[in-house]
């Protein structure tokens, strides 16, 4: 029972920090705080990685060994 109310309270502020909302993170528990900044972080670096693996896949079709290298080596910049 213990499992599913931290469970749900994790949701919630998955959900909370999604939605996003005005709020003061210096007042309050901090790992709440780092929690609701990290999410909208963490999934914006995982669509930044995305994109950087499609843009790969189509400039590699272009069986341009060059436009490929520039683009990779752009990419983690």
């Amino acid at each position: 029972m213990k499992a599913f109310s931290k469970a749900s309270s994790i949701l919630r502020l998955f959900k909370e920090a999604i939605l996003g909302s005005e709020q003061n993170f210096t007042e309050g528990n901090i790992n709440r705080a780092i929690f609701l900044l990290s999410v909208p972080m963490i999934l914006e670096m995982s669509m930044e990685a995305l994109f950087a693996v499609v843009d790969v896949f189509y400039v590699s079709r272009l069986n341009d060994n060059d436009a490929l290298a520039a683009v990779t080596l752009t990419e983690s910049m």
